[in-house]
């Protein structure tokens, strides 16, 4: 689901170096704020920016929050469920999307079917993700955060990265914990704003080398 809503009015800016586009998403009666900036420079060397600066998740619903920032790759990019993270900042890990089987059952011994989990399938991210397509296209997508964060790709959307950009759980999830993930400002007792920088390649794997190394 789109968090918040997007302005259809966006923001370009082209200098000597750098040219950005700014995307605004607001949602005034879910209290939902978010900004992208998108930026593009020779200097990059073949990367592309993106500042995603989250408003204070709102809690006016009572519900729990989760927000991602999400990177899909278009014209048929299929990682076939199968990606990579890196270990600590080290070597590339191989990662593939795991589905509870139709054997599973539950308290009341009903079988459910296959389904993917999503928890399940977060895993640290500490420095990059990235995914390839198995279309014989030789395309790869890198996306390193500035931070660790859960994160998974081709999930909840075929060629889709995504990363937890910021969560907010007003009850105890019971998972050791002992309260409710709920980070808040002595200011004005509203969560705070939530900046990160994520850089973006995609290269042919059988001519160019990923920028992460």
């Amino acid at each position: 689901m789109q968090y918040s809503l997007a302005d259809q009015d966006v923001l370009y800016q082209n200098g000597t170096l750098v040219e950005q586009w700014t995307f605004n998403f607001a949602n005034a009666t879910a209290e939902e704020r978010a900004k992208v900036r998108v930026r593009n420079s020779a200097f990059f060397d073949d990367q592309i920016e993106v500042d995603v600066e989250l408003g204070p998740v709102p809690d006016s619903d009572g519900r729990d929050k989760d927000v991602t920032v999400a990177f899909k790759m278009f014209d048929g990019f299929d990682p076939k469920g199968e990606y990579w993270t890196d270990a600590n900042g080290l070597e590339m890990q191989e990662r593939h999307i795991t589905t509870i089987p139709t054997n599973y059952t539950f308290l009341n011994d009903k079988p459910y079917p296959n389904y993917k989990t999503v928890s399940g399938n977060y895993l640290p991210v500490v420095t990059g993700i990235m995914m390839r397509d198995h279309n014989n296209s030789g395309v790869s997508v890198v996306v390193l955060n500035d931070r660790a964060q859960g994160g998974s790709a081709d999930l909840g959307d075929k060629g889709t990265i995504e990363l937890m950009q910021a969560r907010r759980m007003l009850h105890d999830d019971g998972k050791g914990l002992g309260e409710p993930l709920n980070e808040t400002e002595r200011a004005d007792w509203k969560p705070p704003r939530i900046t990160a920088r994520y850089y973006i390649q995609m290269f042919n794997t059988k001519s160019a080398p990923s920028k992460m190394r």
